[in-house]
């Protein structure tokens, strides 16, 4: 959980799907429901279909597990020790439960979504970080277009980076908008800043090869890591 001296506030999303459905998933719902809440302490659950979800009182922890997948939703964090935690107790807790094998992996998709705050910037001068950085060739536009561009919002653009890819996208926001446009969550209210740099990576491995529950906590752990780092080279490119 985020604390008030944090820079940045997040979400982080992981999934890790399957090639085939689980079938036998619907059969054990209600007995895997048991064993999960006496491995990792969940308070609630939400069964629906083939998909069972254990989320804690305060919002700020969810697990899903379902016939195609499963992963970990966290709110209101300030760094990734959490995210690698949370995952790798799913992931030993589904290595020991003997009644499903790990499926064949088709896709491993970590996410970051959240505020960074520069402390010892104006938001006057974070803007002009912002535009410097990815609207550099905005001036040369407006002479050839004739146009004038009164302000600039979110920035997308899709990446590669050692053989992953991601959906990336950057912007400024004050916290509410934050709150109101994408977070829509009162954990997000006593972010102690009131602006900074909104951004949204998805980083994800489409061919993953992945041999056991090991291997998977290895794979999981590394890509986390690198989604950490891509935020670290966004952001201190921002912060020069």
């Amino acid at each position: 959980m985020s604390k008030k001296n944090d820079s940045f506030i997040s979400r982080q999303i992981i999934e890790v799907r399957f090639k085939n459905k689980v079938f036998n998933f619907i059969d054990i719902r209600g007995e895997f429901a048991d064993y999960v809440v006496n491995k990792l302490k969940y308070e609630e659950i939400a069964i629906a279909g083939n998909r069972v979800d254990f989320t804690t009182l305060d919002r700020t922890k969810k697990s899903f597990f379902s016939w195609e997948n499963f992963g970990i939703q966290l709110d209101g964090e300030g760094n990734f020790d959490n995210f690698n935690k949370s995952i790798s107790e799913n992931i030993v807790m589904l290595k020991n439960y003997k009644k499903i094998s790990l499926p064949e992996i088709i896709r491993i998709g970590t996410r970051i979504t959240g505020l960074y705050h520069f402390p010892n910037k104006s938001v006057a001068q974070i803007k002009k970080s912002f535009d410097d950085v990815f609207f550099s060739h905005q001036a040369l536009f407006e002479e050839k277009s004739g146009i004038s561009i009164k302000d600039n919002g979110l920035f997308a653009m899709d990446i590669e980076k050692e053989g992953l890819k991601a959906h990336v996208s950057v912007g400024i926001m004050t916290k509410d908008e934050s709150i109101a446009k994408v977070f829509s969550d009162k954990l997000y209210d006593a972010y102690n800043y009131e602006s900074g740099i909104f951004h949204d990576i998805d980083l994800y491995d489409e061919a993953p090869t992945v041999k056991n529950f090991d291997d998977l906590q290895s794979r999981v752990s590394s890509q986390i890591e690198k989604l950490r780092q891509l935020q670290l080279d966004i952001v201190k490119k921002l912060e020069q």
